[in-house]
């Protein structure tokens, strides 16, 4: 889909708590739908003085930003400090610098190689993303994040629809260090692109299932997800859904390394912290993508 405007927004709270870089991949170049004054905005709000260098580059090779005046997403990332920035697509059509199929095991010169990796949406759109998620762990440095941001909804077609538990048991089974799911809720086609996005952190405890949640009359959702790679992270490790986990040990091994995953809990976008398992599987956590035109 892009870097949209809320995830932008998402990014700039991520490297205040950590800068993202040094060295970052997008899957696909990334149609970034904000303009010069609206990054600087969004800058201004988390207090980062705008680090590019030189003059603004518009975005004139994603089919997105034709005929707008966006920013591209190699100059969002140097407006962070990050200049050390590649794309990955299954076809060098926008520009990619990497040109590989992300259903296919990635090569070892790949491995290991990312601080940050975005993915906007790729997974909806593929016929393997189990080995797409592996493949974007496999390139994570220790200590790297990834965020991931897909289709939890019917909306603009994608080719699959995600649940919360998919991406969280992932991150459990392969002993991540950090992570965090949010359900994302828009009305149309310019709250998608521009916000703002009412936002869920969804509490995995108070469903071991990690179910959808249903779609409102009128509203589309999405799912953006966050994650920290630890030392001793894996990444092939292939989780079985809370229903399937049929014997003591799938389910003892699945509970303390959710247990460990909770312990290490980073603070909510709002600031709070990490709900209890007794709180609703749904938390609100406020807006993201507000005043970004």
């Amino acid at each position: 889909m892009g870097l949209l405007n809320p995830v932008c927004e998402f990014l700039v709270q991520l490297h205040k708590m950590k800068p993202l870089g040094p060295k970052v991949l997008f899957i696909s170049r990334q149609t970034v739908p904000l303009t010069e004054e609206a990054l600087n905005r969004l800058l201004a709000r988390y207090g980062i003085e705008n680090q590019a260098e030189g003059p603004v580059e518009f975005d004139d090779e994603t089919r997105g930003a034709a005929g707008q005046k966006y920013v591209s997403d190699r100059y969002f990332m140097r407006s962070l400090g990050v200049k050390d920035y590649e794309a990955l697509d299954v076809t060098a059509y926008e520009g990619a610098d990497i040109v590989w199929d992300l259903g296919v095991p990635i090569s070892d010169e790949l491995k290991g190689r990312y601080d940050f990796i975005y993915n906007g949406g790729c997974f909806d759109n593929m016929f393997n993303p189990g080995v797409a998620l592996m493949n974007l762990s496999a390139m994570l440095r220790p200590g790297g994040r990834m965020v991931c941001m897909e289709s939890a909804a019917s909306w603009n077609g994608p080719y699959l629809m995600f649940s919360p538990g998919w991406f969280n048991d992932f991150y459990v089974v392969n002993n991540y260090e950090r992570s965090a799911v949010y359900l994302a809720t828009y009305r149309d086609n310019d709250q998608l692109l521009h916000g703002p996005w009412r936002m869920d952190y969804v509490n995995m405890g108070a469903d071991p299932n990690g179910q959808p949640p249903e779609a409102l009359n009128g509203d589309h959702l999405l799912l953006l997800t966050w994650a920290e790679k630890g030392h001793a992270s894996t990444d092939d490790i292939q989780p079985v859904q809370y229903q399937y986990r049929t014997t003591a040990e799938l389910r003892g091994a699945f509970k303390r390394m959710d247990a460990g995953l909770r312990s290490r809990a980073p603070l909510m976008i709002d600031g709070r912290p990490v709900p209890p398992l007794s709180a609703p599987y749904l938390v609100p956590v406020g807006e993201l993508g507000v005043d970004l035109r």
